[in-house]
C-alpha cells in the first residue's frame, strides 16, 4: 500500500501535531484540516475555529495523531 504523504509531508504533519496543545492557531487551521481530510478521504467545508467547533477540531487532531502513531515506521526520517 502506498503512503498518503511524501516523507517531507509526513515530517511536516509530525511537526504540526507536536506544535498543537490546547488550541489550533488560526494560521495552522487550514493545514490541519487539509491533512485530516486527506487521511479520512473526505471533502468537507472547514469549520470555524470558534469554541462551537471544538469537537470537530479535536476529532481532526486525533485522527492526525493516530495516523502518525500507526504509520511512523512507513516513512523515512
Amino acid at each position: 500500500m502506498n503512503n498518503l504523504f511524501t516523507n517531507e509531508e509526513f515530517k511536516t504533519i509530525v511537526e504540526l501535531s507536536n506544535s498543537i496543545r490546547s488550541y489550533i492557531p488560526e494560521d495552522k487551521a487550514s493545514t490541519v484540516w487539509d491533512f485530516y481530510q486527506k487521511i479520512e478521504n473526505t471533502k468537507q467545508s472547514k469549520p470555524c475555529t470558534c469554541a462551537s467547533s471544538s469537537s470537530t477540531w479535536l476529532k481532526a487532531v486525533t485522527v492526525i495523531r493516530d495516523y502518525i502513531k500507526n504509520n511512523t515506521d512507513k516513512y523515512n526520517g
